[in-house]
């Protein structure tokens, strides 16, 4: 290999580090941003819960936790966590209607609160 065939070749290999780089940095952003939805929707939740918001204004309050346990749903599917964007999308469905729930529904779909914060916590760990 000449100079310029060797200069060539680490130019080559320099892009393509920075490509692999930039999808890495791409997929860390994708999984911090489904870690930080999920967190919101679970300390959103946590929080009406604990302050008794539900009895404020309900239905504002089930509008706002809906659409946050949806919002992870979307980002953890964009972070390929499959399962746990399922159990997001059954927690938003959940805040729909939560008084035709019952306590063994909750536990039979998994999404008791405290096992979403769980799954987080593991994750995050």
């Amino acid at each position: 290999m000449t100079g310029f065939e060797i200069v060539g070749a680490i130019g080559a290999m320099s892009a393509l580090i920075c490509v692999f780089q930039n999808e890495n940095n791409k997929s860390d952003e994708v999984h911090n941003k489904a870690l930080l939805a999920l967190n919101r929707a679970v300390s959103r939740t946590e929080g009406s819960i604990s302050r008794s918001l539900m009895n404020q204004d309900s239905e504002k309050a089930k509008h706002e936790l809906t659409e946050l346990w949806y919002e992870a749903s979307i980002a953890l599917e964009n972070a390929n966590y499959p399962k746990m964007a399922r159990l997001a999308q059954i927690k938003g469905v959940f805040w729909l209607d939560p008084s035709s729930w019952t306590d063994d529904d909750i536990r039979q779909s998994g999404i008791e609160l405290s096992k979403m914060r769980k799954k987080l916590d593991d994750v995050v760990a």
